[in-house]
Parts: structure tokens; sequence; C-alpha cells
């Protein structure tokens, strides 16, 4: 984790500039939307786009992001750049130059941008960049070993996407097994061990200050609140032989929505 905790202060800052820059342009709606694992060249590019940023999707399922810092050891993934247009869509930007810092041993690029996740990272700590309209962007690279895999996604109550979410799972004795974060989508994939029953999240990191979102969420018909001490149950048994989707997306609280009901829903305490 200490890897993880150097790296989010780079990313606060980096975020805070890009919800500034959001507000000015109206991307985004009523929060999500900021940058997180981009270069410092994340902005508007002198293009009319906005929140540029290195995102990866599955090859065998373009539909479907993957965090780039928690990559399975055997994913094969496409590296792009995509930015964000003046209605908040979000768009892909050529890009060129793709190039790793990690080791083959750990993973491997084309020239293209396809990738391949080889082993596992460990505690080393390794950037992806490539070039797109004469600026460079980075994002950090990382690979597990995959458990038991757990998906689900993060979206407010308009269904709007949320950005690098942290995900933290848990066993019944309230030790954090795992975390993951969630995708330019919203879409998020966790590695698990069989013991993992309970969750929380923490919005902070995809938007820093907490200008969008009450450090609180929904799931389900329950509220909880950000942090261990509000622990959500999983409500599915994770397994080793197909990923297994959470029954309902996780919706942290807007503050444009006022502010929340009291937590209902905390389990262990």
């Amino acid at each position: 984790m200490g890897k993880r905790k150097i790296d989010l202060k780079y990313i606060a800052a980096a975020g805070l500039i890009v919800s500034v820059l959001a507000l000015i342009v109206g991307c985004g709606g009523g929060g999500g939307g900021t940058s997180s694992t981009s270069g410092s060249n994340s902005g508007s590019n002198g293009s009319g786009l906005t929140s540029y940023q290195v995102t990866a999707v599955l090859q065998s399922n373009q539909s479907q992001m993957v965090d780039l810092d928690t990559l399975f050891v055997g994913d094969q993934v496409q590296l792009e750049v995509t930015a964000r247009n003046s209605s908040g869509t979000l768009v892909t930007v050529p890009a060129s130059g793709w190039s790793i810092t990690a080791p083959s041993n750990v993973a491997t690029v084309a020239p293209g941008g396809a990738l391949s996740a080889v082993g596992p990272s460990g505690s080393s700590s390794y950037t992806v960049s490539a070039t797109a309209g004469g600026k460079t962007y980075t994002s950090q690279l990382g690979v597990v070993v995959p458990q038991d895999v757990i998906t689900g996604n993060v979206q407010d109550s308009s269904g709007q996407a949320v950005e690098y979410a942290a995900v933290m799972f848990y066993n019944s004795s309230g030790t954090l097994l795992s975390t993951t974060y969630s995708t330019r989508e919203g879409n998020f994939r966790g590695s698990v061990p069989s013991t993992a029953s309970k969750f929380t999240i923490n919005t902070t990191p995809g938007d820093p200050g907490n200008v969008y979102y009450y450090l609180q969420f929904s799931f389900g018909n329950f509220e909880y609140l950000d942090g261990p001490s509000c622990l959500a149950p999983l409500g599915v048994t994770p397994s080793a032989s197909a990923p297994t989707p959470l029954a309902n997306p996780i919706v942290p609280d807007l503050k444009s929505a006022g502010p929340p009901p009291p937590p209902t829903g905390c389990i262990g305490d």
C-alpha cells in the first residue's frame, strides 16, 4: 500500500486542477469526471477536449475498461488515450509512442498499444506512457496474480460514472484484503481471496477536496459511510471459476442532491 499512498498525493493535486477545468467547461454534470491517473499534461491540449488520461480495455471485450494499476497476470489489453468533449462524453484520442518502464517479465507493449501482462509487479513501481497531440501522458502500471474476481460499477444517482473511486474488500473480521479502483466508465474488477465478505469505498482519490460527493454511499436499500467503520456486505460469494458481479451498483451520495439520510446498513460495528 505504500506505493499507492505516495501516488495519491500527486493524483489529488492533478485531480483538483481537472475538477476546476471541468467546472469551467461544464463537463461532467454534477460530479465525478476528474482525472486521476493521467500525467502532468492533463488539460485541454488546445483541442477543446479536457481530462486526458491513459486508459485500457480488454482485447477480449473492448467495452470493459480495467484499472491499469491492478491488471491481472495474463491480461491482454489495448491501451488508449481518452479525453472528454464539451458534453462530458469519453472519446479516444489518436496516440503513438507507447512505452512502459516495466521489464519484460512483468509486461510487454507493442507500438500500437497492445499490452500483455506477464507477471506480478510486486512492490515495484512502473509506468506506461504515450504521446497524443504533441504531449506525453502517463499512468501507473501494476500487475497482480488474480484470485477470486469481484466486478461492479460505481455511479452517482444520475447514472454518471464515478472515476477512480477506491473499492476496498474485507473479510468477516474487518481485515483489509485488497483494493482496486473504478475506471473512467465507473466499472471495477477486484481480485480477492475467498474469505472476502464486505467492502467499502473512498471517492476522495477521484474527487479531491470532496467537492462532489459526501463520504457516504448507497448499496441496495441501505446507506453506508465511506471507510472501514461502516462496511457493506458483498452479498455474493466470490468464485474462482468466473467473475462474480455485485448485485447492485455502488452509488456515492451527490452533494448537489442535499444531505444524505443517516447510514442504515453498517455491519460488524
